[in-house]
This record gives C-alpha cells, sequence and structure tokens, in this order.
C-alpha cells in the first residue's frame, strides 16, 4: 500500500512539475497577497520572477504585466488522471512481477546453501564411517562388529539423503515458478 502511495505522489508531482507554466504573483478577492502557479478566476495576477531571469518565453520580464487564466477543458484533465492511473497500474503490476522474481531468486539461493550444507554433511558422515571401518580392519574385528559401529552413521546418511530429495523437490517447484513468471536465470 505504501508503494502505490508513493508511486501515485512521484506522478502527481511530475505531473504537477511538467504543467508548471511559472509562478504569478496575485490579489485574491478579499485583497491579499498570493503566491501561486494557477491563477483562480476573481484574481488580479502578474508574472512574479524570483532574481532569476523567467524561463517563459511569452512573459515578459515586468512583474506589473496581467495574466489570463488559461483555459482549460475539464475532460483532458479526468483523462489526464485515467492515464496516469492506468499507467500508475502497469508499474505497480511490474514492480509486483519484479519483486516475485527478486524471491523466486533468493529463495533459489537459499536452497542452494541448504545443499552445499547437506553435501559437506554427506562427506562428514561418510568419512566418519570409512574411518570407523577402516579401524575395525586394523583390528582385525568381524564384519558384525563394524556393522554395529557404523549403523548410527549410515542412519545419519539416510537422514541427510531424504533431507536432500526433499531439497530438490524445493528447488525444481522453485524452477518452475521461476519459469512462469518469466523471471529468466539465476
Amino acid at each position: 500500500m505504501k508503494q502505490k502511495f508513493l508511486i501515485l505522489c512521484f506522478f502527481l508531482a511530475l505531473l504537477t512539475i511538467a504543467n508548471a507554466e511559472g509562478i504569478y504573483k496575485c490579489i485574491d478577492s478579499n485583497g491579499d497577497p498570493v503566491l501561486t502557479s494557477i491563477p483562480q478566476d476573481g484574481m488580479k495576477c502578474s508574472a512574479w520572477e524570483s532574481d532569476k531571469e523567467s524561463s517563459s518565453p511569452n512573459i515578459s520580464s515586468k512583474n506589473e504585466e496581467s495574466y489570463e487564466k488559461p483555459s482549460v477543458p475539464k475532460t483532458s484533465s479526468k483523462k489526464n488522471v485515467r492515464e496516469l492511473v492506468g499507467e500508475l497500474n502497469e508499474i505497480n503490476n511490474k514492480i509486483k512481477e519484479k519483486t516475485k522474481c527478486i524471491g523466486l531468486f533468493q529463495e533459489m539461493r537459499d536452497l542452494d546453501n541448504e545443499k552445499i550444507a547437506l553435501m559437506k554433511r554427506r562427506y562428514e558422515l561418510h568419512e566418519q564411517e570409512f574411518e570407523i571401518m577402516k579401524e575395525c580392519a586394523i583390528n582385525n574385528s568381524p564384519n558384525s562388529v563394524w556393522q554395529e559401529r557404523t549403523q548410527y552413521v549410515r542412519d545419519k546418511i539416510k537422514e541427510v539423503e531424504i533431507e536432500n530429495s526433499l531439497l530438490w523437490d524445493k528447488m525444481i517447484k522453485n524452477e518452475r515458478e521461476s519459469k512462469i513468471n518469466n523471471c529468466g536465470k539465476h
């Protein structure tokens, strides 16, 4: 919601800047001085300049020159607002798509890190199993002894294999979602 509001504010500010023709010093119907970029009906206005030269070619550098409010058809502003809302919706949809892809890429990176950790764990367990088998061979222990001593390690290896299988399923699902959302390669 905050993102939509910020985008809307940005475009409204951009629209205001794009449509600004200059700043005018006006006297309202109560006789109070007002600085505005859009003079209202009933105001007596003249072009106002700061210390810099005016950037509008059709306004003279004299502050006393009067100004008549330009006529703007009311339907055009509604059309502009509708167009802006349409553009904002398009931008919002693109942001949602990109955000979803970024989330999928981050998830894939996390899954890759998990896969690496599982591979390290599996390697350590196989190394541990090998050391037990080597010790039993050096001591001429019967097969039943090394099988009994390595049972715990083999059970842990099976657990790691199951985790690895589940991890691959998650990675495949992530890859499918990335393709569905046209995220490209990561």
